[in-house]
């Protein structure tokens, strides 16, 4: 940060996956088709087998149909922020990000899920791990997920609260950046009834999201850890990174005590 320039937060846009319904379909069967085990890259596949002995069996037609209906349980109404991020100081942590309701008795809230960094002009993801967790920029874009979005209510960030625009569908540029790692059961809060997809554990969870999209970690930088209801009172954390991929050598047993 520059003594000049304070610290600045704008949310560029906020956008709806199911708002175009074409597109929302397509993803969502991409994003099923990416958990199905013989679609997982080789590395991830050979992993899986001399780690915990599995078998690379395709998923079957009612575990599909358990993913598509949670994943829609997910994103139906859930938002994509865009947000500019200028010159941050050491008070920035995207984790802050989170909607509250009001009208909610326990005071939960929705956290950002599923961060990435964007360069300023939005078309490059940063790459970021758990030896710099935040880009290097004075300037760059984050993206997450809100779950259970709430137009009218303002976001909370680390620099107060933020109005945001109103929903979009989303555009070309960020279907085309944008990923979706759902959320375990074990995230889900006050929900008694358990899915199909908590009662078969789809496949380890579809191998943890083919571990972690072959970056061979099992949480990524700043995002909530498993076991953690997405939806939750507001206590500060901070979220360290285990990142497997400079142990391969024991990512097999790591792999199989997460199962």
């Amino acid at each position: 940060m520059t003594a000049d320039k304070a610290p600045s937060l704008t949310i560029l846009g906020v956008y709806s996956y199911s708002a175009d319904k074409v597109a929302y379909a397509r993803f969502i069967r991409e994003l099923i088709d990416s958990f199905d085990p013989p679609n997982f890259s080789e590395e991830v596949k050979d992993i899986l087998r001399r780690g915990r002995g599995d078998e690379i069996v395709p998923l079957t037609p009612e575990e599909k149909q358990d993913w598509e209906d949670e994943l829609h349980s997910h994103m139906d109404d859930a938002a994509v922020l865009e947000v500019l991020v200028e010159n941050p100081d050491a008070g920035f942590n995207p984790h802050d990000f989170a909607q509250i309701d009001p009208t909610n008795p326990k005071d939960h809230s929705e956290m950002a899920w599923n961060e990435m960094f964007l360069t300023a002009d939005g078309e490059t993801e940063i790459e970021t791990d758990y030896r710099q967790r935040l880009p290097a920029a004075n300037e760059y874009r984050v993206v997450f997920v809100i779950h259970r979005w709430e137009p009218g209510l303002p976001l909370r960030s680390s620099y107060g609260e933020l109005q945001a625009p109103a929903v979009q569908p989303l555009s070309e540029r960020p279907w085309r950046l944008v990923s979706y790692d759902p959320p375990e059961p074990s995230d889900r809060a006050n929900n008694t009834e358990r899915s199909p997809h908590e009662r078969s554990d789809m496949r380890g969870i579809a191998s943890r999201i083919a571990l972690r999209s072959s970056g061979l970690r099992l949480i990524d930088d700043w995002h909530m850890p498993r076991g953690r209801p997405r939806r939750r009172t507001i206590q500060p954390r901070i979220v360290g990174n285990l990142d497997l991929a400079a142990e391969r050598a024991e990512a097999g047993a790591l792999v199989e005590r997460d199962g």
